[in-house]
């Protein structure tokens, strides 16, 4: 017998509401501190998914209620003229997970008005989405992903129209979830550097460089969609004196996987976008092309489900027009 073709039916829905509250205090010339709280109820999630054709058949039908608050404080000190320390703290509790207290800091310094240099710390987590959760055959036992970040930033300011921040960072994630299961580490290292200059003419443009090393604790786990090298570039500026605004992008991710192992290869994408408001008053033209040179490309999905293992690899859009007018009166 041929396949089967079934109709499938999937809905999400939520009802909640929730309320914050934040004060700022000036301790003094020198330190300020943030208090605050948020709370959020959720009293009826439901996730309903069925084949509807051309036989019934039920996958799930779940409904859920939890609740979610939350403490935080923030310090900022200023030791002198030079140097300044943040210090924060978060407490989230909830009524599905685990407690979890996440902190971060900073430590600042303004070496000179065209120089500064940032060392930063933080943690974060990631709470189940309802989906996950529902999905999962033991909701309770699913933990929030986590992660913990290192960084260095060196901000520079170069002549009086160029800017160059170069960041290097180290990142470390765990209980990621997979499958509706707490069982990825991620460890990721790297450097990224972008340059910004304005010119006297009105003028300004960028170029930026990112190098990733992006590993998982599996080793028989390939991380999907993660380049080593990912290169962007524009510019933008007017023509015809002042009649036409002309913006340029161009961006080139380099070689990658797909959740299945397959390599894909690496692409250079670039857009342009014409505007002008000069033509007819009162009305804005803007002409974009996207994908200027139709290249090929292809993107990653996040393996999650059994359609990954179909769409292992998402063609991207080939090139595009967009024509826009816009009349205000």
């Amino acid at each position: 017998p041929g396949a089967v073709v079934a109709m499938n039916f999937g809905r999400d829905w939520a009802r909640s509401w929730g309320t914050e509250a934040r004060y700022s205090w000036k301790v003094s010339p020198r330190m300020s501190a943030i208090f605050g709280t948020e709370y959020l109820r959720t009293f009826k999630a439901r996730r309903l998914n069925y084949d509807c054709e051309p036989y019934y058949y039920l996958y799930y039908d779940r409904t859920s209620s939890f609740h979610q608050s939350s403490y935080y404080v923030q310090t900022d000190y200023k030791v002198n003229r030079k140097v300044t320390l943040v210090a924060g703290s978060r407490w989230d509790n909830s009524s599905i997970y685990d407690k979890n207290r996440t902190s971060r800091f900073a430590l600042v310094y303004n070496q000179s008005p065209t120089t500064s240099y940032k060392f930063l710390y933080g943690e974060a987590f990631r709470s189940p989405s309802i989906s996950e959760a529902m999905r999962s055959k033991n909701p309770s036992a699913l933990r929030p992903e986590k992660i913990r970040t290192h960084e260095f930033v060196w901000d520079q300011q170069i002549g009086k129209t160029g800017r160059l921040i170069t960041n290097f960072y180290s990142y470390h994630m765990f209980d990621m979830i997979r499958k509706y299961k707490n069982i990825g580490v991620i460890d990721s290292r790297g450097i990224e550097s972008q340059y910004d200059f304005h010119l006297k003419n009105g003028s300004s443009g960028y170029i930026g460089l990112a190098y990733m090393d992006a590993k998982s604790g599996n080793a028989d786990y390939i991380l999907p969609s993660s380049p080593k090298w990912v290169i962007t570039g524009g510019a933008c500026g007017s023509l015809l004196r002042g009649k036409l605004d002309l913006a340029a992008e161009v961006q080139y991710v380099g070689d990658r996987h797909t959740a299945q192992g397959l390599r894909l290869d690496g692409y250079t994408i670039a857009n342009l976008t014409l505007t002008s408001d000069s033509i007819i008053n009162g009305l804005t033209i803007s002409l974009a092309i996207r994908n200027l040179f139709n290249a090929t490309a292809y993107a990653s999905p996040r393996p999650q489900n059994r359609i990954t293992t179909v769409l292992d690899r998402i063609p991207q859009p080939e090139r595009s027009v967009c024509l826009e007018l816009i009349y205000g009166i």
